[in-house]
């Protein structure tokens, strides 16, 4: 009789350990909600590329039209500058450095980059301006001086 009872306390205290973390893991999942991950947002810009396209815009408009770029909604877009942009303005919308070429040319191997076209460190104003990029996913973008 005394060894059933000395077996029947860890096997209830077992139970009794099990039953409590069973229950803390329930009533956890009750008041700490897992997060789920939201999407990344998107700003549509599609529209502001066609409308501002051959047009005068200043840098503002020349942001939303980079960042179409940048999240591969706009492919081709000319417009003139109404006032003087810098490369490191052009940088940091569309978060990439730029790479200095002498033609408007895409390079033949894709890497994702920034390229420029220009003989200073800006654009400046009334200057009429290119910006093309490569129609796959992370593609290169090119900014150029128009020669018109």
């Amino acid at each position: 009789m005394l060894k059933g009872l000395v077996l029947k306390y860890p096997f209830l205290l077992l139970v009794a350990v099990v039953f409590i973390l069973i229950v803390s893991r329930f009533v956890q999942n009750i008041f700490m909600k897992t997060k789920i991950p939201e999407a990344e947002s998107k700003i549509d810009v599609e529209y502001a590329c066609s409308v501002y396209n051959n047009s005068l815009i200043d840098y503002e408009e020349l942001s939303v039209v980079l960042y179409g770029f940048k999240t591969e909604q706009c492919n081709y877009f000319v417009a003139t500058l109404e006032e003087n942009v810098s490369l490191r303005d052009i940088e940091r919308v569309v978060g990439r450095d730029a790479i200095r070429l002498n033609e408007c040319v895409l390079p033949k191997v894709n890497s994702g980059s920034l390229y420029i076209v220009t003989d200073s460190e800006k654009f400046e104003e009334e200057t009429t301006i290119v910006v093309m990029r490569r129609k796959i996913r992370n593609g290169d973008i090119i900014i150029c001086e128009s020669e018109t």
